[in-house]
């Protein structure tokens, strides 16, 4: 009996501080990119949809060269179509060789950008790291983040984090910001509750939930100490302790009344 309520009670527990079960970062999204300098831009395309895992292996192979083939995919989950499309839809000129810059900035950025070496050809970490630079960049009156339906989120200090039923709320500047259902966050926590007192140095927000935040930059350490209303996000789920007590108080009177009827 006891064994039974030790399990319920341990999964009751379990269910309220696993906290962090969709939240992803460089560790959790490619098993390849954590130690390469280029993880945190990598992660951001992961964020806009340009790409996944290889074929459940979970790597993203950051030194290999781009294919133009492979280009194709990456525009494909950007604007939402299946990769082999890209050559049909004009965003690439071929799908045979190695990618250039020139190739990418045909199929993200409309021929926009002045690009040093277009013939130059590159790396997937190096994919990643063009496109975060240049995500900001005005394309004929919009940018590339706009055209997928994200905007630039809030910044700051993160001065209080609660969980709101099956999300959490963050607290920046006196204004409630609400995490996304499946947001990627460039922090070496996944656990939305240990940033609080953290530095939120760049977000995104969108882009179905228009207001939720999809991708973090969080720096790690903390700004100021994190104040009693923080101990109390991170402590105990008061209904759970509830539910623990009522089940071990159960227990007592089973076994009470039980030993009581032995002696009859």
């Amino acid at each position: 009996m006891w064994k039974k309520a030790i399990c319920i009670c341990s999964f009751l527990l379990l269910i309220t501080t696993n906290v962090s079960a969709h939240v992803m970062n460089s560790q959790s999204v490619f098993e390849d990119i954590h130690y390469t300098e280029a993880a945190e831009d990598i992660l951001l395309i992961s964020a806009l949809g340009m790409l996944s895992a290889e074929s459940g292996n979970q790597t993203f192979r950051p030194q290999d060269p781009l294919t133009r083939e492979k280009l194709g995919e990456f525009v494909g989950g950007f604007f939402g179509f299946e990769g082999k499309l890209a050559l049909e839809k004009g965003y690439l000129s071929s799908t045979k060789g190695e990618a250039t810059y020139a190739d990418v900035n045909q199929a993200f950025f409309e021929n926009a950008l002045s690009v040093e070496n277009p013939e130059g050809t590159m790396t997937r970490e190096e994919f990643a790291q063009f496109i975060a630079a240049n995500l900001e960049r005005d394309i004929g009156g919009h940018t590339l983040a706009e055209r997928s339906g994200f905007a630039s989120g809030p910044t700051g200090v993160i001065e209080k984090v609660q969980q709101v039923e099956e999300t959490y709320e963050l607290t920046i500047d006196g204004n409630v910001y609400e995490l996304g259902e499946h947001p990627y966050v460039a922090a070496e926590s996944v656990d939305p509750l240990v940033w609080q007192g953290m530095s939120l140095t760049k977000s995104w927000a969108g882009p179905s939930e228009k207001n939720a935040l999809h991708f973090l930059k969080i720096e790690s350490e903390l700004i100021k100490p994190t104040s009693d209303k923080a101990e109390e996000a991170g402590g105990w789920n008061p209904f759970v302790v509830g539910i623990s007590v009522i089940v071990l108080l159960f227990i007592f009177f089973f076994l009470r009344r039980k030993k009581s009827n032995q002696k009859r």
